[in-house]
C-alpha cells in the first residue's frame, strides 16, 4: 500500500458513516507519530471524539523516530497519551512488540462507551535487526545491497534460533 497522509481523515469518515447507518462495523487506522505533526489529524480527534466514533480504533505506532530524527528532539510529542485523553479518546500504551499486551489491547475494542480508542504502540525502529535498529534512516532509504540483505538474514535467522 501506498501511505496516504490523509488515511485518519478517511477511517474517521468510514467509522461516522457506519454509526449513522447503525452498521456493526469497526474502522482501524494506522498512523506514525509523525502524523501527529499534522493539524489535521488533531482536527478529526476532535470530530471522532465529538461524535462518539467508539467504532474507531487507531494504532499509534511510536518509535520516536521520523526522517530527521527523534521525535522528542525536533518536536516534542511526550505525553501522546495525555494529549490524546484530553481530546475523549481511551488510551492504552503498550509494548507493540509484544503479542500478549497487543491482545490485551485489542479486548478493549467495542467496550470504550462511546470513546474512540488508541492504541499507542511503543516499538523500537528496526527490532531484531541491529543495523537498522533506531536509525532515522531506514524511513527512507531507497537501495540495498545483496551484502546487506544477507546480513539481515543472517541477524533474523540468529535471533529466531536464540529464542
Amino acid at each position: 500500500p501506498i501511505p496516504n497522509p490523509y488515511g485518519f481523515g478517511i477511517g474517521i469518515g468510514y467509522a461516522m458513516a457506519a454509526k449513522y447507518d447503525d452498521a456493526e462495523t469497526r474502522v482501524f487506522v494506522v498512523i506514525s507519530e509523525g502524523e501527529m505533526y499534522e493539524g489535521s489529524v488533531w482536527e478529526g480527534a476532535l470530530l471522532a471524539a465529538h461524535h462518539k466514533l467508539d467504532n474507531l480504533v487507531i494504532l499509534l505506532d511510536r518509535n520516536r523516530k521520523i526522517i530527521l530524527g527523534d521525535t522528542e528532539d525536533l518536536v516534542r510529542l511526550e505525553p501522546i497519551t495525555d494529549k490524546w485523553e484530553s481530546f475523549g479518546f481511551k488510551v492504552l500504551s503498550i509494548d507493540g512488540h509484544s503479542f500478549p499486551e497487543l491482545i490485551e489491547a485489542f479486548s478493549y475494542i467495542g467496550k470504550t462507551n462511546g470513546q474512540p480508542l488508541v492504541i499507542v504502540a511503543n516499538t523500537v525502529k528496526g527490532k531484531g535487526i541491529p543495523m537498522m535498529e533506531h536509525e532515522a534512516s531506514w524511513h527512507y532509504w531507497q537501495g540495498i545491497d545483496e551484502d546487506t540483505i544477507e546480513q539481515v538474514r543472517q541477524d533474523l535467522l540468529t535471533k529466531e534460533t536464540s529464542v
